[in-house]
């Protein structure tokens, strides 16, 4: 078994070098988009981490990394909250964005809990073993 936590930093390394996004196999971008989304929930809440992606396509990104890790769930309800928002696009300001939060408060309270969760987290660790050959060096941790 890999270790999640060096298949995530791998993954965000590879993500960010030249050309990282376009030429990673999909399993690495995956990881790196869960880690990454993860770790903003974490830290700022699920409002946090809308006010700081790069726009509605790292959201879709998202969405399609927890669909491609079997986190159905998940992914549905991060497809429910696109729905809160105008045309499905990140509002401009934050203000806008802070009351779509309080409007939908319990829901995405909800929806944040799902993302860091344990059972993403192992459907992660399963995600990362089935492709372990797009995670780096055979010197890489293993547990």
């Amino acid at each position: 078994m890999i270790d999640l936590n060096e298949a995530t930093l791998f993954a965000l390394r590879l993500i960010a070098g030249p050309d990282g996004k376009q030429t990673c196999p999909a399993s690495v971008r995956t990881v790196a988009i869960l880690g990454s989304t993860t770790f903003e929930v974490q830290s700022g809440g699920l409002l946090g981490w809308l006010m700081n992606c790069a726009g509605v396509q790292e959201v879709l990104d998202t969405k399609a990394a927890l669909e491609r890790i079997g986190d159905t769930q998940a992914a549905l309800a991060l497809d429910e909250i696109l729905g809160h928002l105008p045309r499905r696009e990140l509002p401009a300001d934050s203000d806008t964005l802070v009351s779509l939060g309080d409007q939908n408060q319990a829901r995405w309270l909800e929806v944040e809990r799902m993302l860091p969760s344990p059972r993403l987290h192992a459907l992660l660790q399963a995600y990362v073993d089935a492709n372990a050959a797009d995670f780096g060096s055979p010197d890489m941790e293993r547990t």
